[in-house]
């Protein structure tokens, strides 16, 4: 992404971008039955981003985790820790199959439940998020069981 042209950082209030993001995704939500929220940290100070690029990673994941929920809820929320900017999204879907998780971030990579399910997806979108991710020197944990749901926590520094 940063390759072909030059990318300008600046400070971006990530609550800002994440309300947007999780309010533009309530209808789908809403279709599917499915409870989203989005809970900010008081005070959380400006990242330093590329507003553009940190708006599409909060949309992958948002709509991953909507599209790998059949029921429950979807819960957005962003925190302060070790001096940097946290963005939680944590669902209650079908989870990520343990062998799956070291291949997650691989172009085209579909889980093998995944393959055998209904859910549409080209297997870009997380490839995507770790590009971003690394583009704005942070850093992604991933926690997940199956039928039970799954945690993501992207880590990017503060302004």
């Amino acid at each position: 992404m940063g390759k072909n042209r030059k990318i300008e950082f600046s400070a971006v209030d990530l609550n800002f971008l994440t309300e947007q993001v999780v309010l533009a995704h309530l209808p789908m939500a809403e279709a599917s039955n499915i409870s989203l929220s989005f809970e900010p940290s008081c005070d959380l100070p400006a990242v330093r981003g590329e507003e553009n690029q940190l708006a599409r990673l909060i949309t992958n994941l948002v709509s991953n985790s909507l599209r790998y929920t059949n029921q429950g809820s979807v819960h957005v929320r962003t925190s302060l820790q070790d001096h940097q900017a946290c963005l939680w999204v944590e669902d209650t879907g079908i989870g990520i199959d343990p062998e799956d998780m070291p291949h997650l971030f691989e172009r085209f990579y579909r889980g093998k439940r995944v393959r055998q399910t209904r859910i549409h997806g080209t297997g870009l979108g997380l490839a995507i998020v770790k590009e971003i991710v690394d583009l704005h020197d942070g850093s992604i944990e991933i926690k997940s069981k199956i039928n039970q749901g799954s945690s993501f926590c992207v880590h990017i520094p503060l302004y």
